[in-house]
């Protein structure tokens, strides 16, 4: 008797893909140097070595007039309902996420989480990060601290975030949106502080998982800094537990982490 395969839900693949590239990290291999990345990286930033591009300038003409449909700037129709907020993301069947526009809903949540780094390799650096959101109404205000450390290098690098965040519209099952303010970075007793701007969004495809990614870019006077974060997270009530893929490029010189963490809604 032949045996009946089941067939492939496209939510596995949806699941498995970014798993998959959020361990890419552990197999990486990275050749040795006379120099650590972060000499390396802070020698960019003081303007000493490497000719490094304004991506940033491209960034914010993309998002100098952005369409009305894609942000709440005005109702898109009579009687539309205003947005609100749950911090149970998997609370009720009907729907997912933490967004919510029912009367019963919440005028603001918060949004606390802490990260820790997973084991190192040769590419994938030391991390430890805490960051706090305010979610209220059709904005998101943002404090973050995050401190990364290559293992042969002298000094680690710390990041400071404090960011305003206009909500997009077209996230029912989700969360997200532009991302606007400043940054700084701290290397060897030296400060480079600079304005940012991206983008964050989180989806939660079932119960009870959520995707996320994150992506920015600060302008310092030498050079630009490149965010790129993939998370997976675990939702239990208002609780969950993630682990997060990070990509950082300072002027031009590379760095990953691979961490986890938890958060909680309240």
């Amino acid at each position: 008797m032949w045996l009946r395969r089941k067939p492939f839900k496209q939510h596995s693949l949806f699941f498995i893909l970014p798993v998959c590239i959020l361990f890419s990290g552990l197999i990486s291999v990275h050749e040795a140097a006379a120099q650590s990345r972060t000499e390396e990286a802070k020698d960019r930033m003081d303007g000493k070595s490497g000719t490094v591009s304004n991506t940033l300038s491209l960034l914010y003409h993309v998002g100098v007039e952005p369409l009305q449909f894609f942000f709440y700037f005005k109702p898109a129709y009579h009687n539309e309902p205003r947005l609100s907020y749950n911090p149970y993301p998997y609370q009720h069947t009907q729907s997912q996420g933490i967004r919510n526009f029912e009367e019963a809903g919440r005028r603001g949540v918060w949004d606390a989480q802490a990260t820790f780094s997973l084991p190192q390799t040769s590419v994938a650096m030391s991390q430890l990060s805490a960051r706090i959101k305010r979610n209220q109404r059709y904005w998101g205000f943002i404090l973050g601290y995050e401190y990364m450390k290559e293992e042969k290098a002298p000094f680690g690098i710390h990041q400071g975030e404090y960011l305003a965040e206009r909500k997009f519209r077209f996230m029912p099952n989700g969360d997200g949106g532009l991302q606007f303010g400043m940054r700084s970075i701290h290397m060897d007793g030296d400060a480079y502080v600079g304005p940012s701007l991206g983008v964050q969004v989180e989806v939660f495809p079932f119960r009870p998982f959520s995707l996320g990614y994150m992506g920015n870019a600060t302008h310092t006077k030498h050079a630009d800094v490149i965010n790129h974060e993939l998370h997976l997270g675990i939702h239990i009530h208002s609780s969950r537990f993630f682990f997060r893929q990070r990509w950082l490029n300072i002027g031009g010189i590379h760095f990953r982490t691979l961490t986890a963490g938890a958060g909680l809604y309240f």
